[in-house]
């Protein structure tokens, strides 16, 4: 999150980049790009939130891992 002052600095230096005649033009750019990013971020946890209530849940135990097919040969023997 920015502070006070990062805010008043970046404030300034676009005022100086755009200039004020497009200041307000950005202004409302940049709310609308964040209103679109908020949106989409609760769509994605809304779907992510409903898949998860209707996953199956399985309440067997967890599989054992597969043993290995042939044991590891001993490099030091003949």
């Amino acid at each position: 999150m920015l502070s006070f002052p990062d805010m008043a600095l970046l404030s300034g230096v676009a005022l100086i980049v755009f200039g004020p005649e497009r200041m307000p033009q950005i202004a409302r750019q940049v709310g609308r790009f964040i209103g679109e990013v908020r949106q989409t971020s609760a769509s994605f946890v809304h779907t992510m939130e409903q898949a998860a209530h209707e996953a199956p849940v399985s309440h067997s135990a967890p599989a054992a891992p597969p043993s290995p097919v042939h044991p590891p040969a001993d490099p030091l023997s003949p």
